[in-house]
C-alpha cells in the first residue's frame, strides 16, 4: 500500500512550519508529503522551509486540482492537510491506512478523521455545544468509527481536507472535473457525499482526536470565522518569519475541543534572520 500527504498554503509559510514540524513530532511512520503552495510576497520563505525540510516535496501551485489529481494517481491512500493544521497527539499512519484497507472489501468505511474523537463537543464554526454521535464502535484499541450519516455538525461532514484519509480511487472520482482552490475542492467533495450513503456510511476516527486548525487567519472567503479570540495577520506573522521567530509546538494546547479551536501562538527565536 501506498499512500501520501497533501498540504496546501498559500501566503502562510510560518503556519506551515508549524503544521510540518508537528506532523513530524506527531506522526509515527511518515509517508511521502507533497505541499501544494502558492505565493506571490513569500517565495523567500517557501524557499527557506524547503531548505529546512528536506524530505519535502514543495510543489507551487499552477493547476491545484489537477496537480492533486496527478499525485492521487499514484498512490492507493492519502491524508489531506492545510497549512494552518496542528497536530498535538501522536498517531501512527500506517496503523490508519490499515484499518481502512481492512475495510476495501465492504468499502463501508468512507475514511479516517484525524480531527474528530470523543473530545469533540464544540463548534467553532456554529458557536455553540455540538451532538456527539449516539453510538461509537471500537476499533482496536485506541479507534471508534461511527454513522456519519445519523450524525449532526462536524460529525456529519466526512469529506475535507484539513486532516483526514481517504481511498485515492473514492477521491479521483469525487475530483474528476474538479478546479480551483482547496475549498472549491472540499465543497465539491462534501457535494457528492450522497455518492457514498449506502456503500461507506462509516467514519473511523481515534478515540480522541490528533489534530485541529486553528483559524486566526484567513486568506481566502470561508464558512469558518477567525480571530474572535486571537487573530495574527498574515503579514503580521509573514514578518516575525523574516525575523527568525517560529510558532513553538512543543507547547500544552490544552483542551482541545473542536476540530477548528482558536489557539494563541508561542513562538522562539531561531536567531536565524531571514533574507528576502
Amino acid at each position: 500500500m501506498k499512500f501520501a500527504t497533501i498540504i496546501y498554503s498559500k501566503d502562510r509559510a510560518m503556519q506551515l512550519h508549524a503544521c510540518l514540524t508537528s506532523l513530524q513530532k506527531h506522526v509515527k511512520t511518515m509517508s511521502d508529503v507533497f505541499v501544494l503552495y502558492k505565493t506571490e510576497k513569500y517565495e523567500h520563505q517557501y524557499a527557506k522551509l524547503k531548505d529546512e525540510f528536506e524530505n519535502v516535496s514543495f510543489v507551487p501551485e499552477i493547476d491545484l486540482a489537477e496537480q492533486t489529481r496527478e499525485i492521487l494517481q499514484v498512490v492507493d491512500y492519502v491524508l489531506f492537510v492545510v497549512d494552518d493544521t496542528i497536530f498535538y497527539r501522536d498517531f501512527d499512519l500506517s496503523e490508519c491506512v490499515i484499518h481502512l484497507h481492512k475495510n476495501s472489501t465492504l468499502t463501508s468505511i468512507l475514511g479516517f478523521s484525524l480531527r474528530l474523537g470523543q473530545n469533540v463537543k464544540w463548534s467553532h464554526i456554529r458557536n455553540r455545544e455540538i451532538e456527539q454521535p449516539k453510538r461509537f464502535i471500537h476499533i482496536g484499541a485506541n479507534c471508534v468509527c461511527y454513522n456519519w450519516i445519523k450524525a449532526q455538525c462536524e460529525f456529519a461532514y466526512p469529506l475535507e481536507v484539513s486532516s483526514s484519509i481517504y481511498r485515492s480511487s473514492d477521491m479521483l472520482l469525487l475530483l474528476k472535473n474538479v478546479q480551483g482552490h482547496p475549498g472549491h475542492i472540499e465543497s465539491s467533495m462534501n457535494r457528492q457525499k450522497g455518492r457514498f450513503v449506502k456503500r461507506a456510511p462509516f467514519l473511523l476516527c481515534y478515540k480522541q482526536s490528533v489534530a485541529f486548525a486553528n483559524p486566526v487567519n484567513v486568506v481566502r472567503k470561508t464558512r469558518c470565522p477567525s480571530g474572535r479570540k486571537y487573530s495574527y495577520s498574515i503579514g503580521e506573522l509573514a514578518t516575525m518569519f523574516d525575523e527568525g521567530k517560529r510558532i513553538n509546538v512543543d507547547v500544552d494546547f490544552g483542551d482541545i475541543i473542536g476540530v477548528h479551536q482558536e489557539v494563541e501562538y508561542k513562538f522562539y527565536e531561531t536567531y536565524v534572520q531571514s533574507k528576502r
